[in-house]
């Protein structure tokens, strides 16, 4: 929220309301344009932030929607908050009356009406789902007393809903064609509302309302019926193209354009939805899952991006190789030829000409693997691959073969979430799961390896998110465990935390240094990247000129021998950011 009065004062809700993939810290503040940030969620901590919205005519009056199933109100610009009472949902959207700003509505998997600015709450069933994934709001000046819900669920749309009487009752304007499916024609059950679901009013006709779901659709006559106004991918039926994924749709005040943020970026029309325009060039907001690093050839690197795919750089720009979601990327270290892609749940693909093109090599395995799955090279043998999916997977030739053979056969069915290989040893693997479980096996070449489970010997009952092993010693090993890192000198069997004075926030990505004559090591974590080496006592930031986001993965190209190795950084939300090595003196 932009300050009426003083544009440099900027309010923002931090954490990812729909995807749940980075935390939330409250409501943070910039007095300075965007320079400098500080949080400003004395009352309401460490929640994420849903929506905020200022009332029109205070500044000093805003409401927060947030995770824990409250709406939070403050009166002082934000020095304190209050807790609303718990509304048994947790509230997605929030919108005010137009005109009478002490109605307020909120909505999630259910909806809810304040007449007293927001210190009670009333559930709203008239006519609304009983059960759904997701409601949106909307609300238009042009008709004060008008407003509209969007409710959608797994099998597709529900229904769009208005009410005539400041949201004490509704009624259903549609519940057909799907507008929250993928096809043009509306006609599949599929939906993603739980993640993408948005409605808009325009402020100056109210019965025209735009929906955003997968693709975007349009009325104008107050939801009655509907009509798709851009389509996911290229222009077809007369449809321009937009990106998928709605999650905004906001009319500017100054000219009633419509902007459109998505997975893709931002867009906007000026003829109602005829055309759109994309406003993303020169925008680095790119959410990277992984990265891969070449060995062999500096700046060549391999990116999975959330929902853009999987993108090359040859040392310019970033050319899109592999469409949908990217996730887990390799160059193969010894030859650049070799280079390996994912989408969601553990489809990996191969490339054998430097990226060109790309053909899937895990159809023979018959697991689901979790939404990045992790797969990783040996480090002493690069046409070997383990993958983990629900089990570990080998691949004994994988640069030219798509045969795996299950190497492990595990009870408990959760996915696997990091692999790591020793690099003095391939027969010692070690995997975490998603049961809170560490594994370690010491015969992985074998043809039933067998896993020892270390989950009882981890100080804290979690996975570790990564697994970083000693180059030379595969019982020393560092594990990111939920906000800490820590050190096993004797293969798991004991733990000692070297958090030191880390922030107490996500440490995501732990990268080694083995060409440093120090020891050195870098972490990721949700703010910034930190180093410490056996000359330091303390961590120290390693982040000049870093913005402070989300840290997903660190990967070095490692030329000690020409002094030019480099730290990639993964970011989600600002694109892949790249460093010399701390000098080591």
């Amino acid at each position: 929220m932009v300050h009426p009065t003083n544009p440099n004062t900027i309010y923002i809700g931090t954490g990812d309301r729909d995807g749940n993939d980075v935390p939330g810290y409250g409501v943070w503040r910039t007095t300075d344009g965007g320079l400098t940030w500080a949080a400003h969620n004395t009352g309401m901590g460490n929640r994420t932030v849903n929506e905020l919205i200022m009332h029109p005519t205070n500044p000093n009056i805003m409401y927060a929607a947030t995770t824990g199933n409250r709406v939070y109100r403050t009166n002082n610009g934000g020095a304190n908050w209050t807790a609303s009472p718990n509304l048994n949902f947790n509230p997605k959207d929030i919108a005010m009356h137009p005109t009478n700003p002490s109605i307020l509505y909120a909505s999630g998997t259910r909806f809810a009406r304040s007449t007293d600015a927001g210190v009670t709450w009333t559930r709203i069933t008239s006519a609304l789902p009983n059960t759904t994934q997701r409601m949106a709001l909307a609300v238009s000046p042009d008709e004060p007393d008008w407003g509209y819900a969007l409710a959608g669920n797994g099998n597709g749309l529900q229904g769009v809903y208005r009410s005539t009487n400041s949201g004490a009752a509704f009624t259903l304007r549609t519940s057909t064609p799907n507008i929250l499916g993928y096809p043009i024609a509306g006609n599949d059950t599929r939906s993603q509302a739980w993640y993408d679901l948005v409605i808009a009013a325009d402020p100056a006709d109210a019965s025209i309302i735009y929906t955003g779901g997968i693709n975007i659709w349009k009325s104008t006559d107050a939801g009655a019926n509907m009509n798709i106004t851009a389509y996911w991918v290229r222009p077809t039926g007369g449809v321009d193209a937009v990106h998928a994924d709605q999650h905004v749709l906001e009319f500017s005040p100054h000219n009633g354009s419509l902007y459109n943020g998505n997975d893709g970026g931002i867009y906007h029309t000026t003829n109602g939805g005829t055309t759109w325009t994309d406003l993303s060039g020169g925008l680095a907001i790119a959410q990277v899952y992984k990265i891969g690093v070449s060995q062999q050839t500096a700046d060549l690197v391999i990116n999975g991006y959330q929902d853009n795919g999987t993108g090359i750089s040859r040392g310019t720009n970033f050319i899109t190789e592999i469409g949908g979601d990217g996730m887990e990327c390799i160059i193969d270290p010894t030859d650049d030829r070799y280079m390996y892609g994912a989408l969601y749940y553990g489809d990996i693909r191969r490339s054998v000409n430097g990226g060109n093109t790309f053909a899937g090599i895990s159809n023979a395995i018959t697991e689901q693997g979790s939404w990045v799955t992790p797969y990783k090279l040996d480090p002493n043998n690069p046409n070997r691959m383990f993958a983990g999916f629900d089990n570990v997977w080998r691949n004994d030739n994988v640069r030219g073969g798509t045969a795996w053979t299950q190497i492990s056969n595990f009870t408990s069915t959760s996915n696997i979430r990091d692999v790591a290989i020793a690099p003095s040893n391939s027969n010692i693997v070690y995997i975490s799961k998603y049961d809170n479980s560490l594994r370690r096996t010491n015969n992985a070449l074998a043809a039933n390896p067998t896993w020892n489970n270390l989950s009882a010997n981890l100080p804290v009952n979690n996975e570790p998110l990564d697994i970083e092993i000693d180059p030379t010693d595969p019982d020393h090993i560092f594990i990111a465990l939920h906000r800490n890192i820590y050190e096993s000198t004797n293969g798991g069997g004991s733990w000692t935390d070297i958090s030191g004075t880390l922030p107490n926030i996500n440490l995501n990505t732990i990268v080694m240094d083995y060409d440093s004559p120090v020891e050195a090591m870098y972490v990721g974590m949700d703010v910034g990247i930190y180093y410490i080496d056996n000359t330091l006592s303390d961590w120290v930031m390693y982040a000049t000129g870093l913005p402070q986001v989300e840290v997903t993965e660190l990967e070095i190209h490692r030329n000690a021998t020409d002094c030019q190795s480099y730290l990639y950084a993964a970011t989600y939300g600002q694109g892949l950011w790249k460093s010399d090595l701390k000098d080591p003196g």
